[in-house]
């Protein structure tokens, strides 16, 4: 009897115990998810996953990761780290292909979850701790990608002395070309960060560092600096003192000097050059002729396309700001056209004066109209040689860069460019190399000389 009452006692503890337990779960264990704002379907999931004890929060996000078609059940603990209201699941689970969890923890102590998903459409991160100090200092993610991944740890100090804007893709591509953080940090200070930021294609010059070190240094003379180091073999310091102060200026220069050392140019690009010292075969035609639209020249015309849409805006952009039109009037010319306008010239000059006709026109094969991306503009109404006198004039000469257009024989340059100041004639070298030349008033022999 007495074994009877135990075994009954021990039967009903055990059913209490179990009722209990049941009760609790279904009426009490569960109260805390649905104060929270999980729905009993969201309860079976963390049940299904025995995740409770990582729920202290109401998390859309992760709701979710739980439902979500791409859900991956081992993420499980990745998606939990994403707090927010939009789905985040596809982008953790390329996250989670990219990074362990501990890395995402990293990442995340300065990282919103918003910017986090930000990641997969960069890089993946070399260095994390250089990236959360680069992002901590105030870079943007994908700046910070960058820098991380092409500065090592010696650099990282340089740049967390500087805040760059605009400039980060210019650093790193110097960088890997060989350039110490140190003298690029040097050289950014000396030009400011909008004329670094245009530097992304600037060659490699081992001797850099050495211009550098002089108070006096202009960054707008360094091909010049460089010629005349070579050509007068001075130091770098008397250089720089002598440019600067104007010593390299010829201005009457012996053009023929120019042809004596002229090299053919091999290839086409919307930089090449081709003037006095380098020319083009006889039979050298442009890959990208069309015809220029009647309204917008004087007589048949052909260029590049390019050149042609970015003047016909050029063109529209001054028509409404100074009710000026402007007009091309020679585009392309080929080598056998360049050859018969020269011997015209030549026949009605002077005592037949080539030297004197060199002053102001090329040579056959020599001529950048065979390019097919120079142009002689003019004023409507005006002949091309009256164009510096023109209202339209001042305009072009100050906008012409923000259409990939250059003056290709400025005032004072006729040392460098073999031609003297021809204020009709202009090229066209694309947004980028314009945008270079004219912030820092380079010709195009000292853009080539120094970019890529």
């Amino acid at each position: 009897m007495k074994k009877k009452i135990i075994t009954l006692s021990t039967f009903i503890a055990i059913f209490t115990i179990t009722m209990f337990v049941l009760i609790y779960l279904c009426f009490f264990a569960d109260k805390q998810f649905l104060d929270l704002g999980y729905s009993n379907q969201d309860i079976k999931l963390f049940h299904k996953y025995q995740i409770e004890n990582k729920i202290t929060k109401y998390n859309q996000s992760f709701v979710y990761s739980l439902h979500s078609a791409d859900f991956n059940e081992k993420n499980l603990d990745y998606y939990l780290l994403f707090d927010g209201q939009l789905d985040y699941t596809d982008s953790i689970n390329k996250l989670a292909s990219m990074y362990s969890l501990e890395q995402i923890k990293q990442i995340k102590t300065v990282l919103s979850s918003d910017e986090a998903v930000e990641l997969i459409e960069t890089d993946k991160i070399e260095n994390i701790e250089s990236f959360i100090q680069l992002f901590s200092k105030g870079y943007t993610i994908k700046d910070s990608v960058i820098l991380a991944n092409n500065i090592d740890k010696e650099q990282l100090p340089k740049f967390l002395e500087v805040k760059l804007e605009n400039s980060v893709e210019s650093f790193v591509s110097l960088i890997n070309k060989g350039y110490q953080s140190d003298i690029l940090i040097n050289l950014y200070n000396k030009i400011g960060e909008e004329k670094f930021s245009l530097l992304t294609d600037f060659k490699y010059f081992a001797d850099l560092s050495d211009y550098l070190q002089y108070e006096n240094f202009n960054f707008n003379l360094l091909a010049r600096y460089k010629w005349y180091q070579q050509n007068q073999n001075v130091s770098i310091e008397k250089a720089i003192n002598d440019v600067n102060k104007n010593y390299d200026f010829i201005e009457d220069p012996d053009f023929s000097k120019f042809y004596d050392s002229a090299t053919q140019c091999e290839s086409e690009s919307l930089t090449m050059i081709v003037s006095k010292s380098s020319y083009l075969s006889q039979d050298f035609e442009p890959s990208d002729l069309q015809e220029v639209d009647s309204n917008y020249r004087n007589g048949n015309i052909s260029l590049n396309s390019s050149a042609i849409e970015a003047f016909i805006q050029m063109s529209d952009d001054c028509y409404q700001q100074t009710d000026r039109r402007i007009l091309i009037v020679t585009g392309y010319q080929s080598y056998q056209v360049a050859e018969s306008l020269y011997n015209d010239y030549l026949s009605n000059s002077a005592d037949n004066n080539q030297t004197a006709l060199e002053s102001f026109v090329n040579k056959p094969g020599y001529s950048e109209h065979q390019t097919g991306l120079a142009i002689d503009i003019c004023q409507k109404g005006y002949s091309h040689n009256e164009f510096d006198e023109c209202i339209s004039s001042d305009w072009v000469y100050q906008n012409c860069y923000n259409y990939g257009f250059i003056l290709r024989y400025p005032s004072s340059r006729a040392f460098i460019t073999g031609n003297y100041f021809t204020s009709y004639h202009y090229r066209y070298v694309g947004l980028q190399p314009a945008k270079v030349i004219g912030t820092f008033k380079f010709t195009l022999e000292e853009y080539n000389f120094l970019f890529d």
